[in-house]
């Protein structure tokens, strides 16, 4: 149980890694905490889906990613970093900032 818990406090301390840096990285997005957790919580939702979608992929079709086969941990930030992104970018197209409330 207490591994467990470790494990998910390791990943969650990787994502928020990786969302500051692209976070910090794209002009339009700015590195603020409700970024980060909608990165984490897409980071989250991605490396699942990029781990069994490469799975089904690879069991029922003859597609081959090369060095991506042998590493799945790195194939699988490439789906954390994209579906974070999106989360990002949903949270901003879809809820207001302070800022952008006073403008109205």
């Amino acid at each position: 149980m207490f591994l467990s818990f470790v494990i998910v406090v390791y990943w969650c301390l990787v994502y928020t890694i990786l969302g500051s840096i692209v976070l910090a990285s794209v002009p339009t997005f700015r590195v603020t905490v409700l970024n980060v957790v909608a990165f984490v919580f897409g980071a989250w939702l991605g490396t699942y889906v990029w781990d069994y979608s490469s799975a089904f992929l690879f069991e029922h079709f003859a597609l081959r990613l090369g060095p991506l086969e042998r590493y799945p941990v790195a194939s699988s930030l490439i789906g954390a970093a994209a579906v974070g992104v999106l989360f990002v970018w949903l949270k901003l197209r879809f809820i207001k900032s302070s800022d952008e409330r006073r403008l109205l």
